[in-house]
Formats: C-alpha cells, structure tokens, sequence
C-alpha cells in the first residue's frame, strides 16, 4: 500500500515558476490578512473537523495561530500554540526558496525530502506529533509553561 501512494507520489509534477509566480500574490494577500486579523478573535478562520469531531488536537491545531504570532515576531507564543510549526516553517522556506532560484538538478533539499524514505519518516513524524501533543504529560508541561 505505501509503496502504491509512494509511486503515485513520484509521478506528481511540481508547478512551474510562472504558475507560482501568478500564484504569489494571493498567497502575500493571505499573509496580510493573517498578521491583521488574530485567528483567536476572528471567526471566519476554518475550524479543525479532527478535533471539532473528536476534541483532540491534530498536528495542525493552532498552526493558524502560530503562524500569526511568528508574523508577530512572537516566537515563544507561537511554539506554546504549535512547536511543530516552529521547526518546520524555516525548512518549508528553505525549499521554496530553492525551488524558486535554482534549477532543478541543483535542488537538493526538495530532492531529499521526495525520497520514499524521508517521506515515510515526514510521516511518523507527523503521526508522533499528533500522539504526543494529547499525551496527559505534555498537558501539564504546557501549562506549566504558559
């Protein structure tokens, strides 16, 4: 089955740089909106169907949030909302930039990342996020924290 998803997923064709050049003006509007209107005050945010459904936290939950609070320079608030964020925006960053500047044999790091391997690992680690972040122990670490 993983094999399946991983050959579906080498076939993928990444956009092209005028695609995402077109694209990148809604993506900056997107930015704005998110640093003027705080996803905690505002409520037409999308909310998470895994924790509406279930009331647990997904890897996802509060990442709206934190991403507003790094566009506010605050890095501790951001990491109490969602440490995953935190370390995985400067990589996401890193691959767009290389995707966008360099030709396509030189990208090493989106070359690395679609490799089956990484992308299995990408994918326990996602996975150990959503465990670990509903664990009774990290609870009260976070609350002791904040």
């Amino acid at each position: 089955m993983i094999r399946g998803w991983l050959a579906l997923w080498q076939r993928v064709r990444l956009p092209t740089l005028g695609w995402v050049t077109a694209v990148a003006p809604v993506g900056l509007i997107g930015l704005w909106g998110l640093y003027y209107f705080n996803p905690q005050e505002h409520a037409f945010y999308p909310r998470c169907l895994f924790y509406e459904t279930t009331g647990l936290w997904c890897p996802g939950c509060g990442g709206l949030r934190a991403n507003h609070q790094l566009l506010h320079g605050n890095l501790s608030a951001a990491f109490r909302l969602n440490p995953l964020v935190v370390f995985v925006l400067p990589g996401l960053l890193v691959g767009l930039a290389e995707w966008w500047l360099l030709p396509a044999r030189q990208r090493r790091f989106l070359t690395t990342l679609g490799r089956p391997n990484c992308m299995v690992g990408v994918g326990g680690v996602l996975c150990g996020f959503g465990i670990a972040r509903n664990l009774p122990l990290l609870e009260w670490i976070n609350r002791a924290w904040g």
